[in-house]
């Protein structure tokens, strides 16, 4: 293939052809190699003898030295992989070809322009294509195109000042930076917004806690050891006496023995039934959904064969000069400063020493003034001044806080006030209690009987717990095979002390309340 226009050049001198014939030049393009054409023009492809160019042409020959490289490409001087790498930077000969291949498909576009051709390749090659998107440049390329030298002479006016703007931009430092100014200004008018996120000061590393929502939930413990917690907002209110919703599906056979609510957030100290504590983190729980049986409580508390958690105390209740008061089934009573649970080990601590055969049943925080309130299983309940139940160590037996007759047991433990105007919430297993206020409950001394709290009939059965309640407080209350019902106090009547109550929640025939929490309700 020829590698410029001088075999069509001499043929014309030799009068072989005149500027213009049509037909077979038997000379090879030197662009694209087609042997058909006129003379100084191949159809195949568009390519002009550079040296037959007009005004017009010539001006935009001149008009930057780019074109001259690009007539060079056109010309194949050099191999056009070649000089696409050095005037694009390419490295490699696949993107060389690649961008060629890119300059291909607009020369394909334009079938009988060789300089539209060189404008849109000078415009890839300057990474503007905005320039050549604007209707108007298009419509100067058709006009190229047609012959008509005025659109072509506008084209080169514009591409040149285009040029000289840019060309001015990257050389001055303050002027690339007002261009930067200008269009950041641009993107803020347009993409502005309200900040959604808050700048603070870092408070050191991020924790699991950090990065876990605080919300309420609701931990079930059954007698198997298996542990979930569950959103308290999984359950609505319902009112008072219904049967309430599946709050565990149970193994056969298993039942559950221990509910509480806590925040996500909150590091609970846990106490069993037989006296030892173990310290846990809330959200440490298996979050589960409301049927879940969950998962095995091994890996969390490392509780031994018939131990159950009796109670729980929230860390963050704890104050200065504060205690953990607690009681066992047989009536013994334990206050110990509560700064001696605070370094708990993973396999637990000691928490109070038991007498063979009893077991913890309660644990309350109180300041040293607080007045106790323990009730019996049988419906019967004394109060009186803790301090006359004086503080001992960690691991210690207690002193006696209630008399109990023949066959009656400790169900709870409360911690009150002169002029406390909560009421005493009682719940019995049959699902019946009752709302009493904490004043009609006279302080007496210490070990006594006490005095009748509700009666324990065949209806109601004997009493499970007994908690401390506002009017506005929700109640958490669960049967052993997993039917959860939440309420609020203010559905309970408030009545006398001596009375049997209403029906709480109404449970299946060989079914029990195994245990009642309260919560305060948010209503931020």
């Amino acid at each position: 293939m020829s590698d410029d226009w001088s075999p069509w050049r001499e043929r014309e001198s030799a009068g072989e052809w005149n500027r213009g014939d049509a037909g077979e030049s038997g000379i090879d393009c030197p662009a694209c190699g087609a042997d058909t054409g006129y003379v100084h023009k191949c159809v195949a492809c568009g390519l002009v003898d550079p040296a037959d160019h007009d005004e017009g042409s010539h001006d935009l020959e001149t008009s930057h030295p780019a074109f001259g490289q690009l007539k060079q490409c056109v010309k194949k001087s050099e191999p056009r992989t070649a000089l696409a790498m050095r005037m694009r930077g390419l490295r490699t000969v696949a993107q060389a070809e690649a961008w060629l291949d890119a300059a291909d498909d607009l020369h394909a576009a334009m079938t009988s322009s060789t300089w539209a051709l060189l404008v849109k390749t000078w415009l890839r090659l300057r990474d503007e294509p905005d320039a050549f998107d604007e209707p108007a440049a298009l419509r100067q390329l058709v006009g190229a195109e047609n012959g008509r030298d005025e659109p072509r002479r506008h084209l080169v006016s514009y591409l040149a000042g285009r040029i000289e703007r840019l060309e001015e931009i990257l050389s001055e430092e303050s002027e690339l930076l007002g261009v930067i100014v200008e269009e950041l200004r641009e993107i803020r008018e347009e993409y502005a917004n309200e900040r959604r996120t808050r700048v603070i000061e870092s408070t050191g590393e991020v924790t699991d806690e950090d990065l876990i929502p605080e919300e309420d939930v609701v931990v079930v413990l059954s007698e198997e050891d298996y542990i979930k917690r569950t959103p308290v907002e999984t359950f609505r209110t319902q009112h008072r006496g219904g049967k309430g919703i599946i709050g565990a599906d149970l193994k056969e056979g298993d039942r559950v023995s221990t509910v509480f609510t806590a925040s996500t957030h909150d590091y609970l100290l846990c106490f069993t039934n037989q006296g030892k504590v173990y310290q846990l983190k809330t959200y440490q729980i298996p979050e589960m959904s409301r049927t879940a049986r969950g998962q095995s409580a091994v890996n969390l508390l490392d509780l031994d064969d018939g131990e159950d958690l009796t109670a729980v105390v929230n860390t963050d209740d704890f104050g200065e000069e504060e205690y953990l008061t607690m009681v066992t089934r047989n009536g013994t009573v334990k206050r110990t400063p509560a700064t001696e649970y605070e370094d708990v080990l993973s396999t637990g601590i000691i928490g109070i020493r038991l007498e063979h055969g009893d077991e913890l049943v309660d644990v309350e925080v109180t300041d040293g003034e607080s007045d106790l309130v323990i009730a019996s299983e049988h419906g019967m309940a004394i109060r009186f001044d803790e301090a006359e139940a004086r503080s001992t160590g960690r691991a210690t037996k207690g002193v006696n806080g209630i008399k109990l007759r023949d066959g009656d047991a400790v169900a709870g433990l409360v911690a009150t006030h002169e002029g406390d105007e909560r009421a005493l919430f009682t719940v019995t297993e049959n699902g019946y209690g009752k709302r009493t206020p904490l004043t009609e409950y006279r302080p007496q001394s210490r070990y006594g009987y006490g005095l009748t709290d509700i009666k324990t009939d065949e209806r109601n059965g004997n009493v499970v717990t007994v908690k401390a309640v506002t009017e506005d407080d929700h109640l958490v209350a669960m049967s052993e095979s997993g039917q959860i019902l939440r309420t609020v106090a203010g559905e309970v009547s408030t009545v006398g002390r001596n009375t049997k109550g209403v029906k709480i929640m109404d449970v299946e025939d060989g079914d029990h309340v195994a245990a009642v929490d309260v919560f305060a309700r948010d209503d931020e």
